[in-house]
C-alpha cells in the first residue's frame, strides 16, 4: 500500500532554450512499511513509480537517500542507468543557448559542480557558476524552488559533470550527470 502522490506542480516557466530537470523527493513514508524494510527492491521501486507517475528520463527521483531515473518503463538505479540509458544524462547545448533549470517542491541548493571522471584537456572544472536556488510560482501557482544555470562556458563542451546538492539543508549522496553537448 502506498500513499497517493501529492498533486505535482506544473513546474517553472521555461524558455524554449531551458532544459528542465525535476528533482522529485519521495519520502519513505510514501511506501508501505510492508514493502519497504530498509532495502530498495524492484517491488519498492514499482511502488515509488506508481506514487510519482512517469517522469522524464533526466528527472531525478530521490528515495531512501538514493537517486533513480525513470527509463525503459521503470525506475532504475544510479549510476548504472546512465550507461544503459544515456537519455538520463541532462544535455545542455551551448550553441543553442541552452541552460539547465533544476526545480523541486522541496528546498534544495547546488553545492558543487565537478567533472565526471577525468577532466579532459583544455576543459574547465565548472561549466558555469553554481546557480542559486530561488522560490518561484509554478504554472498552477504552487510554490516551488528553482535553480537556473547560465549558458555553459565554451571550454565545457564535450565534458560531463556531476552536480551535488542538498535537499532541505541535508547533503544528499545524489550527483546527477550533465553533459555539455558541443553539437548545434
Amino acid at each position: 500500500m502506498l500513499t497517493p502522490a501529492p498533486k505535482s506542480p506544473a513546474g517553472p516557466r521555461l524558455a524554449a532554450t531551458d532544459v528542465g530537470v525535476h528533482i522529485i523527493f519521495v519520502p519513505i513514508s510514501a511506501v508501505s512499511a510492508d514493502l519497504y524494510c530498509g532495502q530498495v527492491s524492484t517491488v519498492v521501486l514499482a511502488a515509488v513509480a506508481a506514487h510519482i507517475g512517469a517522469a522524464a528520463p533526466h528527472d531525478i527521483v530521490v528515495f531512501a537517500g538514493q537517486p533513480f531515473h525513470f527509463a525503459g518503463g521503470q525506475l532504475r538505479e544510479h549510476p548504472r542507468v546512465h550507461h544503459d540509458y544515456p537519455e538520463t544524462v541532462v544535455k545542455v547545448h551551448r550553441l543553442r543557448n541552452e541552460r539547465a533549470v533544476w526545480w523541486s517542491e522541496r528546498p534544495f541548493a547546488m553545492t558543487r559542480i565537478s567533472p565526471h571522471e577525468t577532466l579532459k584537456p583544455g576543459k574547465v572544472e565548472m561549466p558555469f557558476a553554481l546557480p542559486k536556488t530561488e522560490p518561484e510560482r509554478a504554472f498552477n501557482d504552487t510554490g516551488i524552488f528553482v535553480a537556473r544555470s547560465t549558458i555553459p562556458d565554451i571550454r565545457a563542451d564535450d565534458q560531463e559533470y556531476k552536480i551535488t546538492f542538498t535537499i532541505d539543508g541535508e547533503l544528499q549522496p545524489i550527483d546527477p550527470n550533465m553533459y555539455c553537448d558541443p553539437s548545434p
